[in-house]
């Protein structure tokens, strides 16, 4: 509802087997406002959504409470997580020729909005290893700086998101 430049977005669905709500506010074709409160998304049907196969399987929850101005100055909070993952042994055998270790996995990505910076910090926590990372990201240049660490005792689990086979362990 509003003016053909300034106008507000309210989305409820219970699609992709989750509940969402977000509600965005545009002013000037700008994001100025967005609250988000998504739970229990299952990933394989995002995949399925995108047309990408389903190499691994969860259920994703986003909570987001983002306010900014014409300025692109933003400040507030988002927080993805990935909960239940699990990479698929057969599919990524089937497609690449690699065994998976039984796996399980989780992704938390949490970033913080302070005016014109984001810090942000992701982890990645399986039973074969982790990767996390931290950084800052310049909103108006998308200029990042990031610091990682990788500890993964079977590279395998990431050969989907490569799209090739990857196998033995890497360290940092």
């Amino acid at each position: 509802r509003g003016k053909i430049t300034n106008f507000e977005i309210h989305t409820v669905s219970n699609s992709l087997k989750g509940e969402f709500r977000i509600d965005t506010t545009i002013v000037d074709f700008k994001p100025l406002k967005v609250v988000g409160n998504i739970k229990d998304l299952e990933l394989e049907s995002i995949l399925a959504l995108l047309g990408k196969k389903a190499y691994a399987k969860g259920t994703i929850d986003i909570v987001a409470n983002i306010v900014g101005d014409n300025n692109l100055r933003f400040n507030g909070q988002a927080l993805a997580k990935v909960n239940n993952g699990e990479v698929s042994r057969n599919l990524v055998k089937e497609d690449f020729g690699v065994n998976v270790p039984d796996n399980s996995f989780m992704i938390n990505l949490f970033a913080n909005f302070d005016g014109t910076n984001i810090e942000h910090k992701f982890e990645l926590l399986s039973n074969v290893g982790n990767i996390n990372s931290t950084g800052n990201t310049i909103i108006k240049t998308l200029r990042t700086n990031s610091t990682y660490d990788v500890d993964m005792s079977d590279l395998s689990l990431l050969t989907p998101i490569v799209g090739m086979p990857l196998r033995g362990e890497f360290r940092t």
